[in-house]
């Protein structure tokens, strides 16, 4: 939209916006690592240590990128890099809820002895640490069944009828022997790209008439 309206300044708002949550992101999960583990120098050198390790790594995935041109597989990237995102959240909504109820601020409902106590994973017996770490995971198997279940769905668009009588023809495209469903996908297709380049044409001749109109303000002066 930015781009669109050409407006600079929406632009760099969006670009210092994009920037500015990226670190104050960062800031907050390493002000969590620092917290949670109680005294300073408990925590400093193994924080400090995964920092300069996650930095030397990224060094050299990008000098390998740029150097030797390795490609990444993004699908698998992004997964492993969300799933650990995800694990974060888990383990900071568990100590999170265990900070509020040794500070008072929300009640404690112990679980009984059987119930598991791992401080390591934010795991708490308690009632309230319980239902925040499981409304997380409810929320990852709503997101697993999106995207592996519903998102992958074949999806039945409307086909115009312009397409479907051209693709009910004998068209140069099902004469070379593609089935009518590829055909009615391609015309439709070829019918978005010719929308977009009348598009793109009615754009030029704007700013067309605008730099013509700019130009006889300009001569127009004195």
């Amino acid at each position: 939209m930015a781009v669109s309206g050409g407006s600079a300044l929406a632009l760099a708002s969006t670009a210092f916006l994009a920037v500015y949550r990226e670190g104050f992101e960062t800031v907050l999960f390493y002000q969590a690592l620092f917290v949670s583990g109680g005294a300073i120098g408990s925590t400093f050198v193994p924080v400090v240590s995964g920092m300069v390790i996650g930095g030397a790594a990224l060094a050299v995935v990008y000098f390998a990128i740029n150097r030797y041109g390795v490609r990444l597989p993004l699908t698998a990237f992004f997964g492993i890099t969300s799933a650990f995102l995800y694990y974060t959240a888990f383990v900071f909504a568990g100590k999170a809820v265990a900070e509020f109820q040794e500070g008072g601020i929300i009640g404690l409902t112990p679980l009984g002895a059987g119930w598991p106590r791992l401080p390591a994973f934010g795991i708490y017996p308690t009632l309230e640490t319980m239902l925040a770490q499981g409304l997380l995971l409810l929320l990852a198997v709503v997101a697993l069944v999106w995207i592996f279940v519903i998102a992958r769905r074949p999806r039945r668009a409307a086909v115009p009828v312009a397409v479907v009588a051209r693709t009910n023809a004998r068209s140069p495209i099902a004469a070379i022997g593609i089935p009518p469903t590829i055909e009615t996908n391609v015309l439709r297709s070829l019918e978005r790209m010719d929308a977009d380049l009348a598009a793109i044409r009615a754009e030029v001749e704007r700013l067309r008439d605008a730099v013509r109109d700019a130009s006889a303000e300009q001569v127009s002066k004195p």
